[in-house]
């Protein structure tokens, strides 16, 4: 039987989430990391999509291209037992992946708006992405918001709809809902809303995990992040080091 193949971005929180979840189902993968801009162009050709963005999944019995969609095939592919959608909660969990979604696209909108605006992390982008481009002198710079202004455009409608308030919204709707949730976010028990929201707060704090590579340690922190609302929920920082310690799997890729 053919393996899967896994098209991820590291540091990709929405990549993260989903490498998350497979080791935690422990399902046999082929993963490839995409050559940026090219691969994107070559899936949309052979897979016949009018846009596409990372991750992707690739299976005998169809492709994937939503983090969400990827976590319930593998739930019912699973070589371990776990279970991250526990029957009656199909709903809530579904709501908690949407809040997430709405929480990352504000960072990376933050991130974007930074390097088009900010020569100092333009510069820090360069050196993190294509360093043999910083001894190039405006080159580089130019290059990399380039690139970061065609994501821009891509994820326009994505961004518009998502700000600094809603963000802080959801934050404070998660610390009730693991209050009320004996530390997990649906049901008292550890789901795929747990993955996804603990996944979430990278918008807010950057998190370097030791498998993972990520371009963002190469640039300012304050520059990654939506700013604030990590001094106004530190308890959830919290919580998602405790999640992190109890239910993330090998530290070994994938």
């Amino acid at each position: 039987m053919t393996r899967p193949t896994f098209h991820y971005v590291p540091g990709s929180p929405w990549s993260f989430k989903t490498m998350w979840l497979l080791k935690l189902h422990l399902i046999s993968l082929n993963v490839k990391e995409p050559i940026p801009i090219l691969t994107e162009q070559l899936l949309r050709f052979r897979l016949k999509r009018h846009r596409i963005s990372f991750p992707v999944l690739e299976t005998a019995t169809g492709n994937y291209f939503e983090s969400f969609d990827m976590a319930q095939w593998a739930e019912g592919r699973s070589s371990s037992g776990v279970r991250l959608f526990p029957e009656g909660y199909a709903r809530e969990i579904a709501e908690w992946n949407d809040k997430s979604d709405a929480m990352l696209a504000c960072g990376r909108k933050t991130l974007i708006k930074n390097i088009l605006e900010q020569d100092e992390v333009a510069r820090a982008a360069v050196a993190a992405l294509v360093p043999p481009l910083k001894y190039l002198g405006p080159i580089g710079p130019w290059f990399v918001r380039a690139i970061f202004g065609q994501i821009n455009r891509k994820y326009a409608a994505v961004h518009a709809a998502t700000n600094i308030d809603l963000c802080r919204k959801t934050l404070a709707e998660l610390d009730a809902a693991v209050r009320q949730g004996n530390g997990y976010v649906v049901g008292g028990q550890f789901t795929y809303a747990d993955i996804t929201m603990a996944t979430a707060l990278s918008s807010i704090d950057f998190l370097q995990l030791p498998w993972t590579r990520s371009f963002l340690t190469g640039l300012p922190k304050q520059s990654t992040v939506i700013p604030g609302l990590a001094e106004q929920f530190p308890q959830l920082l919290a919580w998602r080091t405790a999640i992190l310690e109890k239910h993330f799997p090998s530290k070994k890729p994938l």
